[in-house]
């Protein structure tokens, strides 16, 4: 599952395409915040974030996660 973290619709939608047309599965989220509500920790998960989020930023979630293991 690739993650995609990024407060610009543009950018998610143009992740999606180019990830979906390669044959990955995708999971888009506007930001940090509902990124954290509906992760659930895979094997082979990919997080593409933007570290210049509004709200909480990247490299927040960034610490969240890694305190999660």
């Amino acid at each position: 599952m690739v993650y995609i973290v990024d407060d610009d619709q543009n950018v998610r939608d143009g992740f999606m395409m180019l990830l979906k047309s390669a044959g990955f599965k995708c999971s888009p989220f506007e930001s940090a915040e509902e990124f954290l509500k509906n992760y659930e920790k895979g094997v082979n998960d990919l997080l593409i974030l933007d570290m210049h989020l509004l709200g909480m930023n990247g490299c927040t979630l960034l610490e969240k996660l890694d305190k999660k293991g």
